[in-house]
Formats: structure tokens, sequence, C-alpha cells
């Protein structure tokens, strides 16, 4: 008898688009980055080095047209980096859906 895995629920409800562009965190300091996916309350992105949980950050998207402040919420080591999940301090559905906009 095969036992299934243990299947924890999603604690996301709110849409998600895949997002791969180039960013660049502006505060605390300047790193460059890409997306990894967006939603209209946060961003998943991959960058060269960790952040704390908590710590506020400014994001520039879309090649400089679009900018988001945020906060850290959690941080967890990647292939190449670490993968940072954002928290925007609004919700963002214009952005959400220039993302969209960008992948047709």
């Amino acid at each position: 008898m095969a036992i299934e895995p243990r299947r924890t629920p999603e604690r996301r409800v709110e849409e998600r688009v895949p997002f791969t562009d180039h960013l660049r965190v502006l505060k605390p300091s300047v790193v460059h980055g890409t997306g990894a996916d967006i939603s209209a309350k946060g961003i998943c992105i991959l960058v060269p080095q960790t952040m704390a949980e908590g710590t506020a950050v400014e994001l520039e998207l879309f090649g400089g047209t679009s900018f988001v402040k945020g906060t850290v919420k959690k941080a967890a080591p990647g292939i190449r980096g670490f993968r940072i999940g954002i928290e925007f301090q609004t919700e963002q559905p214009a952005i959400l859906a220039k993302a969209k906009a960008a992948r047709r």
C-alpha cells in the first residue's frame, strides 16, 4: 500500500504569475537580481546575497519604469544565491497587470 506524501495547504490565495525580468533592489543597498514570480501583494526575487527578514526594501522593476516598497518576509538559500519573498507595503494590481502584459 502506497502512502501519499503529506500535503500542506497553499498559504497564498492571490494570483501569482511568473516574472523573470531583471530588477534592482535600491534600498537598503543596490543589488541586482531577477524575479521568480509576482502577485499584487508581493514578489519572489533571486539575488546573490541574503536579506534579513523584516528588512524594508525598495525595488525598481520593468527597466526603471516602476518602483515599489516592501518588507522581506522570507529568505532562503537557492541554487545561485538566495530566494527572497517580499510583501509589498500596499497592494499593487497595476504591477501585476504590467507583468501579465509583458508575458504576451
